[in-house]
């Protein structure tokens, strides 16, 4: 867990395209200045903002952070003026100059930035997608008109009025109200910025949709960026797994793979979750 002063720093530096790495003490041998929790982001560029040492475990740290944030993968590292004596598997072992003798043991992984997603809709779908992506690292809000179950590590917001949320970024948007308010929803997430505006229906039903409120002057102009249907390409006879379809395309989104997104021309023409009669259509029979 973050300090609340590095983690308003690991948003900041997030939201303008940083990638990070967090390096977190876990093991000292005295003399040494840093202590066991002590923590810091450190920068593609090197930057380093926290404190983990003094002036000689800095260099190892930072080129070590570097090929963490390249590969995406935690490394364990000791600074030890005696590299030779480590016999380790597991640890990279960096010389450490300092004349004190002292020695750090320290645990560097990529910082996965848990970005908003705001989900819209009290279906089982939408509780699933918020309950999946909550344990996914992502930061979610959940919003409807109708009564809402508490779900660990996802805030809840009464109604459609979206106005007086507040992101640190831009957030993903998630509308999958399946019949319970689609339009209204629909509108109102459409006055959302957002990095993504997704809604979970047929094509037929989203394209319809779409036009109705593009008509009726009511629509944000988020609605150019509509994603309908939305979640990965795969069989589903759920809400839960349509959800997990959902959750695989906001993740797939995350880690970089911008190109899975469809585009808008592609939205009449391809639907995205596919359903084996008789079982659970994802837009309430749209």
């Amino acid at each position: 867990m973050l300090t609340i002063t590095l983690q308003k720093k690991a948003d900041e530096l997030a939201a303008e395209g940083e990638t990070l790495a967090v390096a977190t003490v876990v093991r000292v041998e005295s003399p040494t200045s840093s202590k066991p929790g002590a923590r810091a982001l450190i920068t593609k560029d090197g930057q380093i903002h926290g404190w983990i040492g003094g002036g000689c475990a800095q260099p190892a740290v930072i080129r070590a952070a570097k090929r963490v944030i390249d590969r995406g993968e935690p490394e364990f590292v000791r600074v030890t003026p005696e590299v030779e004596n480590v016999t380790e598997i597991g640890l990279t072992a960096h010389k450490s100059s300092c004349k004190s003798g002292g020695v750090l043991d320290i645990f560097i992984e990529p910082f996965l930035n848990r970005i908003p997603l705001l989900v819209i809709g009290s279906s089982p779908c939408a509780i699933s997608i918020a309950q999946f992506a909550s344990s996914l690292e992502f930061e979610v809000t959940l919003a409807a008109n109708d009564e809402l179950p508490q779900i660990d590590g996802v805030s809840i917001h009464k109604g459609f009025d979206l106005s007086n949320l507040n992101f640190n970024r831009l957030p993903y948007v998630v509308v999958a109200t399946q019949g319970r308010g689609d339009k209204a929803a629909l509108i109102a997430a459409s006055h959302i910025p957002s990095n993504i505006f997704g809604f979970v229906a047929s094509s037929k039903k989203s394209t319809a949709l779409r036009n109705e409120i593009i008509s009726s002057n009511e629509a944000g102009s988020g609605i150019e960026q509509l994603i309908a249907p939305f979640g990965i390409d795969m069989v589903v006879k759920s809400p839960q797994e349509i959800a997990i379809s959902v959750i695989a395309q906001l993740i797939d989104h995350r880690n970089g793979n911008l190109n899975t997104i469809r585009s808008e021309q592609s939205v009449a023409d391809y639907e995205s979750v596919k359903i084996d009669k008789p079982t659970v259509k994802s837009c309430c029979g749209g």
